[in-house]
């Protein structure tokens, strides 16, 4: 062992590795650009593809020689000379600074197998645009996805769904082509298929079934929407309500609005004491036709039925059957209310405690002083 000063001991950094390790060997040169990961465009052909292009020859050789003067250059290529500052030929190959301009014949080569590996238009673009540049490529790409049906034309799984079992950890892997669970039930058949491929074009809503018989016809039917507003439900069904006439009103929502609906109902129940109420749950069935983005890929319209969760609730200055299911009587969940007010402020009044008021003597930021203001000053004299 020797002992080798700081200033001697040269630190090898990893240039001086990766020429220590090919020193003496012989570097095979791969002269392809990747596409894709299965397939590659050789140099030779991309080259024999880019001699039979005029307009690319055209540049090529104003790059090598100069660009004549306005109006001696053809239409196709003067768009070029716009680009000319990042413009360079590199081993007869033509580059706009570090990305390969394709040839026209192998435009919609690489489109097609660049958007056979990614299916999205954004993410098809930004793999291309790593390696390659062409007038017009954002309408090109366009034109392909809208053109083929390429998500159907990959026989390669795309997701994979994964199970695992919460005891011993073993997991379960499906792979599959499609993320939803849409049943076609179109031309007597059943199946599942990939909704990718279609836009839903209308709803039919069938009429909402009223699940109370006997409602008089002139009844207030409050509709609850997702986007309703709770204030304009509520002063709209508060002065029907207050009214003497008015004995009975109807609170109605599908899906996503249930909740507020019964926020509504909670609402009206604490402000008017006295109200029977009924409450009725159910499924309230819609249809959705769905056409296909590309109609010459010969896929057919479908229909999907789709039963939404929907609840009516009817509130009664009246009585009400009390043998009916869904009957509440009035003031059978105030005790429950009566409680969680309770809890409510014994956690307030132990908050309180614990932290010191301002104007404490003891714990305040600012301690009030035992004489009036007069005396104060008397004693700072």
């Amino acid at each position: 062992m020797e002992y080798v000063p700081h200033k001697k001991n040269m630190m090898a950094d990893c240039l001086f590795r990766l020429l220590a390790d090919v020193i003496g060997k012989d570097v095979e040169e791969n002269d392809s650009y990747m596409v894709v990961i299965e397939e590659r465009i050789s140099h030779e052909e991309w080259t024999a593809v880019l001699s039979d292009d005029e307009v690319l020859q055209e540049v090529m050789k104003y790059l090598i020689h100069g660009w004549p003067m306005i109006g001696e250059v053809s239409s196709d290529a003067d768009f070029f000379n716009q680009e000319n500052i990042e413009l360079s030929v590199m081993d007869g190959v033509l580059l706009r600074g570090v990305l390969l301009v394709v040839p026209v014949k192998l435009r919609e080569r690489i489109l097609k197998l660049a958007h056979e590996e990614h299916v999205g238009k954004s993410a098809t673009n930004r793999c291309i645009r790593t390696e390659y540049w062409w007038p017009g490529l954002d309408g090109d790409l366009e034109h392909c996805i809208r053109k083929l049906p390429l998500y159907a034309l990959s026989n390669r799984p795309k997701f994979a769904i994964v199970v695992v079992d919460y005891y011993i950890c073993w997991p379960e892997v499906k792979f599959t082509d499609c993320i939803t669970a849409e049943v076609q039930e179109a031309a007597g058949s059943s199946g599942i298929v990939n909704m990718e491929n279609y836009t839903k074009s209308k709803t039919v809503e069938k009429p909402f079934p009223l699940p109370f018989p006997s409602l008089p016809t002139d009844i207030t039917h409050m509709k609850v929407k997702l986007g309703s507003r709770i204030r304009n439900l509520m002063s709209y069904a508060m002065a029907k309500m207050e009214s003497e006439t008015v004995r009975q009103i109807l609170f109605s929502a599908t899906g996503k609005a249930v909740g507020k609906a019964i926020t509504c109902v909670e609402i009206m129940k604490r402000r008017l004491k006295g109200l029977h109420q009924i409450t009725k749950i159910f499924f309230w069935q819609i249809e959705e036709i769905w056409e296909p983005i590309v109609p010459e890929a010969g896929l057919e319209s479908l229909t999907v039925k789709r039963n939404l969760p929907a609840m009516c609730v009817l509130l009664s200055k009246e009585d009400l059957d009390p043998r009916e299911p869904g009957y509440q009587a009035p003031g059978c969940f105030d005790s429950l209310w009566i409680e969680a007010l309770k809890e409510e402020e014994s956690q307030s009044q132990k908050r309180r405690k614990q932290g010191g008021g301002r104007g404490s003597s003891k714990g305040g930021k600012y301690p009030r002083s035992v004489g009036g203001r007069g005396e104060g000053q008397k004693r700072k004299l």
